[in-house]
């Protein structure tokens, strides 16, 4: 039953890796899988920072650590109190593309319906994924809006219609 939700939560290639970083631990190999099924919160600490000192991306730590809390308290029934917050995510700026810039790329696309989804994913400030799955009947010329439905996150929203891109 326990492995069955290992897999169904998709956690079975982490174990796999958390495994094997404790019997490189074990030194000879023996009893890495007894190691697992006791918690031990400084072993999980050393994975965590063996795991930061070989330059994981903050999301991959915190998914291993959520992976063995969902292991101990879930699988287990064994519930753990490590003390251990998540790494920060480092953020990044989006590239700004300039008003020439976009006029360039606009007048290379020699396609009319590629140039109007470049030009509204643009002005809208829209995702591709958006972009792609946007209909003629979610724009509202009238009022200016598109109606974006289950977007990311599976949410809806709103948001405005480029005043160059409706039709006068």
């Amino acid at each position: 039953m326990g492995n069955a939700r290992l897999i169904l939560r998709g956690y079975t290639s982490l174990f796999f890796f958390i495994f094997v970083y404790l019997h490189k631990m074990d030194g000879c190999g023996t009893g890495y899988i007894y190691e697992l099924e006791k918690p031990n919160n400084d072993k999980i600490r050393s994975f965590l920072l063996h795991l930061f000192q070989k330059n994981r991306a903050p999301q991959t730590i915190s998914q291993y650590f959520h992976a063995l809390r969902f292991y101990y308290n879930i699988v287990l029934c064994t519930p753990i109190s490590l003390q251990w917050r998540t790494p920060k995510q480092r953020r990044r700026l989006p590239i700004v593309l300039s008003h020439n810039e976009i006029e360039r790329i606009l007048h290379v696309v020699t396609n009319q319906k590629h140039r109007a989804m470049i030009a509204l994913g643009y002005g809208a400030g829209l995702r591709v994924s958006e972009v792609i799955s946007l209909r003629v009947q979610d724009c509202d010329f009238d009022s200016g809006c598109i109606h974006l439905k289950s977007t990311k996150g599976n949410k809806d929203r709103i948001t405005l219609l480029p005043q160059k891109l409706s039709p006068d």
